[in-house]
C-alpha cells in the first residue's frame, strides 16, 4: 500500500488518535462526541484495509457487518456511558442551632403530661422539637451510656411524693468533661430538646451544661396571724 492508498489510512489513523486523546481531556457530550469519532475512524481505517487489500467494496461491507455487534457495544457505553444519576444536593452539615424558648418550663411539661394520655402528650411535645428549654435543677446521678452522658435531676416536679420526682437527661458526650465535677446536690443549669419518655413522661436530649446554680430559695412558712380582737383592761 503506498501513494495515496497510505495517505488515506494515515488519515483515519490520525485522525482516530487526535479524537481520542482530546476525548479523554473534555467531559460530558463533548468527551462523547470524540469517542465517537475514534469509532468512525477506527472502522474506517480497518473497512479501507480490507477493501484495498482486495480490491473489493463487498469485502470491506461484510467486515462492517461482521463488526456490528462491537459496534453496537461501543455506541452504546459512548452514548450511556458516561451519564450518571442526578444527586441531590447535600444537606449542610452546620444547622441553625434552635432558639431557647423561655416558656418551656419544666412546669409546662408536667402540665402536659399531666392533662392527657400518653399519645396526646407526646403528639404535643413534638411540636417543640425545633425548640429549646433552659432549666435549672438538681443533680442526683451522673453516668455515662451508649447514647451520652445520663444526668439523673430532681427539683423539676411540685409534688416530692410523686413517683415522677426524678427526670434523667441526656447530655452530648462533649459535655463530659464538664459534668465529671458535679456532685449530688449540686444545682446545674443547662438547655435541650424535649422529647415523651414512655416512663418518665418527658424529658431533655441533646443537652448543653450551662453552669452551676443556686438552689431555689425554700417558700417563708407563714406563721399563725394575731387574733383579732380588743384587750382587756
Amino acid at each position: 500500500m503506498g501513494g495515496d492508498k497510505l495517505s488515506v489510512l494515515l488519515f483515519f489513523v490520525g485522525t482516530g488518535i487526535a479524537a481520542m486523546m482530546a476525548a479523554m481531556q473534555v467531559s460530558g457530550w463533548r468527551s462523547r462526541l470524540f469517542w465517537g469519532a475514534t469509532l468512525v475512524c477506527g472502522i474506517g481505517a480497518i473497512v479501507y484495509i480490507r477493501t484495498t487489500a482486495t480490491g473489493q467494496t463487498i469485502v470491506g461491507l461484510r467486515t462492517v457487518w461482521s463488526l456490528s455487534p462491537l459496534i453496537a457495544i461501543a455506541m452504546y457505553l459512548i452514548l450511556y456511558g458516561g451519564r450518571t444519576e442526578k444527586k441531590l444536593p447535600p444537606k449542610p452539615i452546620f444547622e441553625k442551632p434552635a432558639a431557647i424558648n423561655p416558656a418551656l418550663t419544666a412546669d409546662h411539661f408536667n402540665a402536659i403530661v399531666a392533662s392527657g394520655t400518653r399519645l396526646e402528650a407526646k403528639r404535643r411535645l413534638a411540636e417543640y422539637e425545633h425548640q429549646r428549654a433552659q432549666i435549672v435543677a438538681e443533680v442526683v446521678d451522673v453516668h455515662e451510656a451508649y447514647n451520652g452522658i445520663r444526668v439523673k435531676v430532681a427539683g423539676l416536679v411540685s409534688t416530692p411524693t410523686s413517683y415522677l420526682r426524678y427526670r434523667t437527661m441526656t447530655f452530648r458526650r462533649s459535655q463530659a468533661d464538664a459534668l465529671a465535677v458535679i456532685k449530688p446536690g449540686d444545682w446545674i443549669e443547662f438547655t435541650g430538646k424535649v422529647q415523651h419518655d414512655a416512663v418518665d413522661g418527658w424529658e431533655l436530649v441533646d443537652c448543653d451544661f450551662v453552669g452551676r446554680a443556686q438552689a431555689p430559695a425554700k417558700p417563708r412558712a407563714r406563721g399563725n396571724r394575731p387574733a383579732s380582737g380588743r384587750s382587756v383592761g
